[in-house]
């Protein structure tokens, strides 16, 4: 697993630094991002985007047989593949590739799946069938503050 590493962009006490830390972290919504960072430093330098180099912070977990150790986090520089949505990943692992997913099916695709699932071939669908996901849109305002919460649209289903 690998986050950029924003700390590579970001000088220490800076103004941008100090903003930040009033932040604390990114916030991730099903529709949105609420970033640290103004948007051109988290969706540019600091954005592991595809096919370019970008300094991250890495780290190596190991599940199954040898579980049980410590996660190890290195700084790396890294080059993503491919961006993908959590749906088309889903997808993919569930052998419906498309032209983004299909290059990478056998060669990175699968081998998470293997390595996240054990032996088994394709992961379990996210929600069983029949189950109806529930979403949220949550509005927040010029203050920052959580000003709605009402409920999103139905999503099309994957399959």
């Amino acid at each position: 697993m690998a986050i950029a590493d924003v700390a590579a962009y970001v000088r220490p006490n800076s103004a941008l630094d100090e903003t930040a830390r009033e932040k604390a972290n990114s916030v991730y919504f099903p529709d949105r991002v609420e970033p640290m960072l103004p948007e051109v430093l988290s969706n540019g330098l600091c954005s592991l985007r595809e096919g370019e180099n970008r300094a991250c912070m890495a780290v190596r977990m190991v599940f199954g047989a040898g579980a049980g150790a410590l996660p190890q986090v290195h700084p790396r520089l890294m080059r993503s593949a491919a961006k993908l949505s959590y749906e088309q990943a889903q997808a993919c692992a569930e052998g419906m590739s498309d032209d983004k997913t299909g290059p990478i099916a056998k060669s990175i695709i699968a081998p998470l799946v293997r390595g996240l699932c054990g032996a088994e071939e394709r992961p379990p669908r996210p929600l069983a069938p029949g189950h109806r996901e529930r979403r949220a849109r949550i509005v927040i305002s010029a203050e920052g503050e959580v000003a709605s919460i009402t409920p999103a649209p139905a999503s099309k289903p994957t399959s």
